[in-house]
């Protein structure tokens, strides 16, 4: 399990629908954190803090974690990368799709 944590006061500044004042002024009942309790997992595999790691830090620390648990192989990276343009990628689904392969 991978436990991306933050506190509450930062997800109140990352949301872009309000959801939390809402909830604070009792227009959505059991919101999690305001009107309803949160509970942090016991064991998770691997925890991301989001409030000391950017986005591409998160990505990094999950697949180095995930290489230590044996459970990505680091070098899926060498096997699987390779160029292909958004407009290749549709042309090739679409060929699959009329093989009836997809």
């Amino acid at each position: 399990m991978v436990y991306v944590k933050c506190s509450l006061g930062a997800a109140e500044l990352r949301d872009p629908k309000g959801l939390y004042q809402q909830a604070k002024d009792g227009k959505i009942e059991m919101f999690t954190g305001v009107n309803h309790p949160f509970q942090d997992p016991l064991n998770p595999e691997i925890v991301v803090n989001t409030e000391r790691r950017s986005p591409e830090q998160a990505v990094e620390h999950i697949m180095g974690r995930l290489e230590d648990l044996d459970v990505l192989d680091e070098r899926i990276d060498e096997d699987y990368n390779f160029k292909i343009t958004v407009s290749k990628e549709r042309e090739l689904v679409e060929s699959l799709r009329e093989l009836d392969h997809l």
